[in-house]
């Protein structure tokens, strides 16, 4: 999920009272439980709702606001793919972009 076209995650960033208490300050805590070869449910100790708000609220343990809402779009992303990675759309080469792309 963190490496799926349109979801990367480059950079994992903590607000301020978690940086000193995570070990790993670079890596997504994200656990799944899978159900038969998907993710089912998405869950993290780490607090990634008051990050998605964007509210600077201290003593939170969790994600800051840019790195709460990738990983929400990223779930997002696979629960709506059904677990498969996103399909590239097919484009002949030297092809006329589509009329809602020209500008």
């Amino acid at each position: 999920m963190y490496n799926e076209p349109g979801s990367k995650i480059d950079k994992v960033g903590w607000r301020a009272f978690a940086v000193d208490k995570v070990a790993d300050k670079h890596s997504p805590k994200l656990r799944g439980i899978t159900f038969g070869k998907r993710i089912g449910v998405f869950f993290s100790r780490e607090d990634i709702s008051a990050g998605i708000v964007g509210e600077p609220v201290d003593g939170i343990y969790g994600y800051d606001p840019k790195t709460a809402t990738d990983l929400m779009a990223g779930m997002l992303q696979y629960a709506q793919s059904g677990g498969a990675a996103p399909a590239k759309p097919a484009v002949a080469p030297n092809a006329p972009a589509p009329a809602h792309e020209k500008k």
